[in-house]
């Protein structure tokens, strides 16, 4: 299954997709980190994490957003 992400076609396959594979696919620029989410929960998209084609769909079916924001990790 193919999706829009960022802007960019990314194609999903229906068993799932690694966050690798998610992260390497948007490209993010230096002090940027990759997220998804629905509505106001946004959720980090971690390396070596598989998620299922259920985690990359909302409800009804529907894709979640995947984009880029600022990392804001303190440190």
């Amino acid at each position: 299954m193919a999706r829009i992400v960022n802007g960019r076609l990314v194609d999903v396959p229906d068993s799932g997709m690694y966050g690798d594979d998610l992260i390497d696919a948007l490209k993010p620029g230096p002090g940027r980190r990759i997220v998804m989410g629905s509505g106001i929960k946004v959720e980090t998209v971690k390396r070596g994490v598989k998620y299922s084609a259920d985690q990359l769909n909302g409800r009804g079916g529907k894709p979640i957003m995947v984009k880029e924001m600022p990392d804001r990790t303190k440190g």
